[in-house]
């Protein structure tokens, strides 16, 4: 039959395309099976490059918000301690004979009798009251002080007894009734002066409070140590020196002030002569001398006050200015957790603020600081002064200036109480907010955990009907090779 193509199907071929779709059959049906199994649409990024991205990233986000959810949970605990210990301080817990503040309030206004007979025991219960709150601010939460800020493994608040006898309150190693140093703006010197141009006067010497304090002391003489003493003006200088020469003095003066000018520029590590006057290399001496009277007369209110602010705190001002910094970073510390509001880092490498949560307490912001701010130091201050009262007569043991303390701290308590309650309630309000938050991540997370289903698992009943088709087809092709294999040897042996 001519036109007609004839074609030879060899044995070998048979076999070999029989045993290639017999393999692809088992895997079919291993594949299946493997799916049936795990529940799983792929088992390796290569079986589904894109979904395979999907899940990743959609696990991801739900590992990260697991993490928030545990931080704020963290954080939860954290705040609903403090708020509870602010609440035996705030509410007073009478099983324990510790007064609230309330409590106390009422108990200072109900002692109003003429004798003030029960002075004297009211002023041993408010001591024992402000050793009672400082207690309650040392509560820790697992192992970490609640109330110490970022160092959360170092007690806080502490009680110490100075060489004087009194009882001083420390917050991490520093005086938290510190008085607030005033600075040169208080003294109104920080103002544009005709003689300086545009510049104000701390501009024009490059003067600031910090630097003047580091030359201070709590005495005059350590002060002209570091300084000249203030140039007087021709009476002042007759009326202590009679008879004397003035233009020597005057000569005299300027020639000393070159001289530490001349040490200072020659050594800027040692103590700086801060009043650098713009012509003391060119000026005439009778320049150089008018200008440092002005000087000092700007300066005499900050060096007096600085004086005064050394007795009142028993450190000098550039020590006293140091601690009282401390308080203010110790309050300000920040120790940030993720909490699912977008925590984001500025290029500085800072975290911004607002982008995270900060869990540092500090015990500071809840008690207060500086000179009689602190609730714990007012009310064991006010109990010393009614402890010592006349047991009898509740007679002050200092008579009116006791009187008056007593008064005054009186009115500042009434401040600080109400400073404290304030801050309670912010505990519960951030506690709520917590609480609010941590709701939303739930939400979040079982949203993830739907999605991530979604794109990982398989339909079931789709599954195991692919099984079932990839089982007969596998059945199929074994029963096809029955047919097409040639019967050996071993088949005629039976």
């Amino acid at each position: 039959m001519s036109g007609m193509s004839n074609f030879r199907i060899t044995t070998n071929g048979l076999y070999r395309n029989y045993r290639n779709n017999l393999y692809k059959n088992n895997k079919s049906l291993t594949d299946a099976m493997t799916t049936v199994q795990t529940s799983r649409k792929f088992n390796t990024y290569a079986e589904d490059p894109a979904e395979a991205s999907k899940a990743w990233r959609l696990r991801r986000s739900y590992w990260r918000t697991g993490d928030q959810i545990d931080n704020t949970n963290f954080a939860i605990s954290k705040y609903e301690s403090a708020y509870t210990a602010m609440g035996a301080i705030v509410d007073g817990d009478s099983g324990n004979g510790q007064y609230g503040l309330n409590g106390v309030l009422e108990a200072i206004r109900a002692n109003t009798d003429t004798a003030g007979a029960g002075r004297s025991t009211l002023g041993m219960e408010l001591i024992e009251t402000a050793k009672n709150i400082v207690s309650v601010m040392n509560t820790k939460y697992g192992d970490d002080f609640v109330f110490a800020g970022a160092d959360g493994e170092n007690i806080p608040f502490e009680w110490k007894t100075g060489t004087d006898g009194k009882a001083r309150l420390y917050y991490r190693d520093v005086n938290v009734a510190i008085e607030k140093p005033a600075d040169f703006a208080d003294f109104k010197l920080d103002v544009a002066q005709p003689e300086y141009g545009n510049q104000s006067f701390l501009d024009h010497y490059k003067l600031t409070s910090v630097a003047l304090g580091d030359a201070y002391d709590s005495t005059k003489t350590d002060l002209e140590s570091a300084y000249l003493d203030k140039p007087l003006t021709a009476e002042e200088y007759l009326a202590s020196n009679p008879g004397g020469n003035y233009a020597n003095y005057k000569a005299q003066y300027v020639a000393d002030y070159k001289a530490k000018l001349s040490a200072q520029n020659a050594t800027p590590s040692s103590t700086k002569v801060l009043i650098e006057l713009d012509n003391a290399a060119s000026g005439s001496d009778d320049d150089i001398f008018d200008e440092a009277q002005k000087v000092y007369d700007k300066l005499s209110p900050f060096w007096n006050y600085a004086e005064e602010y050394g007795k009142r705190n028993g450190v000098i001002y550039r020590e006293g200015f140091e601690q009282y910094q401390k308080l203010q970073d110790m309050a300000d510390e920040a120790t940030y957790l993720d909490i699912g509001i977008g925590m984001k880092e500025s290029a500085r490498g800072e975290i911004v603020t607002g982008s995270a949560f900060n869990t540092s307490i500090s015990g500071l912001n809840f008690l207060g600081f500086g000179r009689d701010q602190n609730l714990a130091v007012i009310v064991r201050e006010l109990g010393e002064i009614y402890a010592a009262a006349d047991p009898d007569t509740g007679a002050f043991a200092n008579g009116e200036t006791d009187q008056q303390r007593a008064d005054e701290l009186i009115n500042k308590l009434h401040d600080a109480v109400g400073y404290s309650q304030g801050q309670h309630t912010k505990l519960d309000a951030d506690a709520k907010y917590l609480r609010t938050n941590l709701a939303q991540l739930e939400t979040n997370k079982a949203e993830l955990d739907q999605q991530i289903c979604n794109a990982e698992d398989m339909d079931m009943a789709e599954a195991i009907t692919q099984m079932t088709w990839a089982q007969y087809c596998y059945n199929a092709a074994l029963r096809i090779g029955t047919n097409i294999l040639s019967q050996s040897l071993i088949d005629y042996m039976s």
